[in-house]
Formats: structure tokens, sequence, C-alpha cells
């Protein structure tokens, strides 16, 4: 994937041509990594040797979109992150 690059790994100088590392782990040079919140509604059973166990319930899964922290990048060649260089705009495609 031969690009013209201004992203720069400060950790191993990945630059999103074409290396080794980066397609071994991956399709793509660099990924954007975000915290975002995630819950589920909860009970607590009794596990068989009576110690309590909780259960997420899956059908109340919840992600809060807006609560996104930290927009960082991830090197996919030494899997370090880093912050998003400075002056270059993120945007999001739905698809």
């Amino acid at each position: 994937m031969e690009q013209e690059t201004f992203i720069l790994c400060p950790s191993c100088g990945n630059d999103g041509n074409e290396d080794v590392a980066w397609e071994r782990n991956a399709h793509v040079p660099f990924r954007l990594v975000e915290c975002v919140l995630r819950s589920w509604d909860f009970e607590i059973r009794e596990q068989p040797d009576g110690s309590p166990i909780l259960v997420g319930d899956t059908n109340t899964d919840t992600v809060d979109w807006e609560s996104g922290d930290g927009l960082r990048l991830e090197c996919c060649a030494c899997f370090n992150q880093f912050s998003v260089p400075e002056g270059l705009e993120v945007d999001f495609e739905w698809q």
C-alpha cells in the first residue's frame, strides 16, 4: 500500500509505506483508536460452588458513541499508540 504519508510512528519509524511488519500484522499501516463507554444490564447469579457471578445481558448492550475519549493512532507494525498529528483532521464515514 504505497501512499504519500505524513504519519510517522514515533516508536518504530513506520511511515505507512510497504513494510513487512505492518503487512504481516494488518491490512493497513495505522488504525484509529478511541475509548467509548459500553454498558450492559446484569444480574447476580450463584455458581455451582455457591460463589456469585455477574451475568451481563447481551440484549441490553449499548454503546455511547458520544462518550469517545482519547482519539489516537495505533501503529500496526509495533502496536504502540500516539497522538493524531497536529493539524490532521479526522472524519468518519458511516457505511
